[in-house]
């Protein structure tokens, strides 16, 4: 069957079982065959389930699905959560005995581990905290249905993790999936935005028909197309530094439309009622996690400064 088919029925099958609930817990997803997808079509499983779970805000433990297949390990799913930095952190925040992080699920009974990424002298590094020692508890604020948990755990319980591969590994295929997750409600947040300018009326006509917003939304359209083409080349090249770029720009295309979007909707989109603000609180969240913007920006240029200008890829089409 072609990519594309496969794709088109993944997508279906996410948005009918959506209707049921937004938490896609490792059960719902192995009932949707995710595990055998990741097998068999990484790219493809990672780009159609994370863009949906971007446009339908969809929560759960996904994203650890990814680090884990990319990390290796005897680490199964179903069993390991993955600790991620606060945003701001490059790895697992540490105060005194203590390091501390977020993951996207509890950390329940049927959890046996939790692989942190622990600053050390010699770097970050990957290890493993016993379930039965970390403490989680929801975190609220900006997005409180992001199914987001603050876990806890002393340090002198974490030891080195068996994987085959370290958390710039992890990181990167993170980043990737984060990418595409933040294409997708982007593209929410644009399809809103249009929808509304296109329909609500100034002076007897249409609020898109002027140019200044016509050109806000553009540049926003432009943003969301390079973080597309970026988010391609990262799979193409398969290096930390592609997968920097492409959650730099998704995050930046993110950021651009939130803030033409809100200009175009006015007084509207501040509202409780409107339809606006879900999307954009969960943009807001995604947007800084493991690396805003800004944050991709200096270490890419950290990056180039260290080793020279190197080619990241050719954009699809393009030329070298």
């Amino acid at each position: 069957m072609p990519a594309a088919d496969i794709s088109g029925e993944v997508r279906h099958a996410i948005a009918a079982a959506a209707k049921e609930s937004p938490a896609f817990n490792h059960a719902r997803l192995t009932e949707l065959g995710w595990d055998e997808l990741l097998e068999s079509e990484p790219r493809l499983a990672v780009v159609t389930l994370f863009e949906e779970m971007g446009r339908l805000r969809l929560t759960g433990p996904a994203l650890d699905s990814v680090v884990l297949a990319a990390v290796g390990g005897p680490y199964p799913w179903a069993t390991t959560r993955v600790l991620y930095p606060v945003p701001g952190q490059r790895g697992a925040s540490l105060a005194g005995s203590e390091l501390s992080g977020l993951t996207f699920d509890v950390v329940d009974e049927s959890i046996e581990q939790v692989l942190c990424p622990v600053p050390t002298p010699a770097g970050i590094e990957l290890q493993a905290v016993p379930a039965s020692a970390c403490r989680a508890v929801p975190v609220g604020g900006l997005d409180k249905s992001a199914g987001l948990y603050r876990v806890t755990a002393e340090v002198s319980a974490a030891s080195p993790a068996g994987t085959e591969e370290g958390w710039a590994t992890g990181l990167m295929a993170a980043r990737r999936a984060l990418a595409h997750q933040l294409i997708g409600v982007a593209g929410d947040l644009l399809a809103i935005v249009v929808g509304h300018v296109t329909v609500r009326e100034q002076f007897g006509r249409p609020l898109g028909a002027n140019q200044a917003v016509q050109h806000s939304l553009a540049n926003a359209k432009v943003e969301l197309s390079a973080a597309g083409e970026l988010a391609a080349e990262a799979w193409r090249t398969r290096t930390p530094l592609a997968a920097a770029v492409a959650k730099g720009m998704a995050s930046r295309a993110s950021n651009t439309i939130a803030a033409n979007g809100q200009q175009a909707l006015g007084a509207i989109g501040y509202t409780w009622e409107h339809s606006w603000r879900h999307p954009l609180r969960r943009a807001m969240l995604l947007s800084v996690l493991l690396g805003s913007a800004d944050e991709c920006d200096a270490e890419i240029g950290a990056t180039l400064a260290r080793t020279g200008v190197v080619r990241i890829g050719t954009v699809a089409g393009g030329q070298e």
